[in-house]
């Protein structure tokens, strides 16, 4: 009998404990992730393999012979904002295109955005712009007519509350600055260009002159094009240290604050973040594939053989080169050009941005959906 009572004591306490922890946890404030944090724990830091002591041959017609470091890194990808990437061909749906739109412009087309682009809005040269056909003859088409997708960006660092983002290809093409003249980052128009603040010009886009010059489309600054309300609010504004040239000594200028930007030359040596760790190094770490539209824009590629279909691009950091005049870059071989090109070089142009991306925010996914 004692011991009936006894297992019924038992079981009343440890049902009292039980409701009492289920109210407990109904007021407490529990910790949950918002919608786009749901993916969260999907992302993960860098992981650089590199083999030091081994390299392979690269051979292609311009270049007989060079070695290339052979190393890779994995990544996890964050899908953020939206930007015309892919060129479209598909006549029914460029009939349709040309049907919502006169001229130049975005429309939508079951569901899909679109963009309609002519030779004005490119950056400097039309070459890429035009078609040319085997029998030598080369025509200047009046539009081209792109596909608006989610842009992919490799996570670089991440913490759990916030990550570093760099666009995993070559979105558009632009100059670090629209005049040959000596800029830090601070004062450079692609600063401007990204961020949306004033003082972009856009003297290189748009042909012709007085009452025939017409403006370009495409002037709009980046930020306020690929990126919503919702998702710029989601964008964390940094304080960007802006390092001097180390070979050089040339003076990196004022620390600044933005939202978007360009990676350093201390960022893209940085193993932490899936590059190779030596700046001088060809390497595949820092190969960058454009899109389609970066490409008709402007930008400069060379055709790699050693992959099939593989594409890579000469890209600006936002480090000077050996003058203030100069702005280092990455060739296409991944090697680091510390002594850099001219800032308003057109072929050098091809822009990569980085933006630090709140990751508690649900306007980002790790699905292209």
């Amino acid at each position: 009998m004692k011991g009936n009572l006894k297992w019924k004591e038992i079981t009343k306490r440890v049902g009292v404990m039980f409701w009492a922890s289920v109210l407990m946890l109904q007021h407490m404030e529990v910790p949950v992730w918002a919608e786009g944090d749901s993916s969260a724990s999907e992302l993960f830091n860098p992981v650089h393999h590199c083999n030091a002591d081994k390299e392979y041959d690269y051979q292609d017609e311009e270049t007989p012979s060079r070695m290339f470091l052979e190393d890779y890194s994995d990544y996890s990808y964050v899908y953020f904002g939206s930007y015309p990437q892919m060129e479209v061909t598909d006549s029914a749906v460029i009939k349709q295109i040309d049907k919502n739109l006169e001229d130049v412009g975005d429309t939508w087309v079951d569901g899909s955005r679109y963009r309609k682009i002519s030779c004005y809005d490119t950056n400097s040269s039309i070459e890429n712009f035009q078609i040319r056909y085997d029998s030598g003859t080369v025509v200047t088409p009046a539009y081209r007519y792109f596909k608006w997708e989610r842009i992919r960006w490799k996570v670089l660092y991440m913490d759990g509350k916030k990550a570093l983002l760099a666009a995993d290809k070559a979105l558009d093409c632009q100059e670090y600055n629209e005049t040959e003249e000596d800029v830090t980052w601070e004062s450079c128009s692609i600063r401007k260009w990204l961020n949306g603040y004033d003082g972009f010009q856009d003297k290189n886009r748009g042909k012709g002159s007085g009452d025939f010059k017409k403006e370009s489309f495409t002037s709009k600054s980046f930020y306020d094009t690929a990126f919503e309300k919702s998702e710029q609010n989601a964008i964390l504004q940094t304080t960007l240290v802006n390092a001097d040239n180390a070979e050089y000594g040339t003076g990196g200028g004022n620390s600044t604050k933005d939202e978007v930007f360009l990676l350093s030359i201390s960022d893209v040596c940085n193993t932490a973040y899936g590059f190779c760790g030596v700046d001088k190094k060809h390497t595949s770490s820092r190969w960058c594939a454009p899109t389609d539209y970066c490409y008709r824009m402007g930008g400069y590629i060379f055709e790699r053989n050693d992959t099939a279909g593989n594409k890579s691009c000469r890209w600006n950091l936002r480090t000077p080169g050996k003058s203030l005049n100069s702005v280092s870059c990455v060739n296409y071989n991944g090697e680091i050009w510390t002594d850099g090109s001219m800032v308003n070089r057109s072929y050098n142009s091809v822009v990569v941005p980085a933006l630090y991306l709140d990751l508690t925010s649900d306007s980002w996914s790790t699905t292209d959906d």
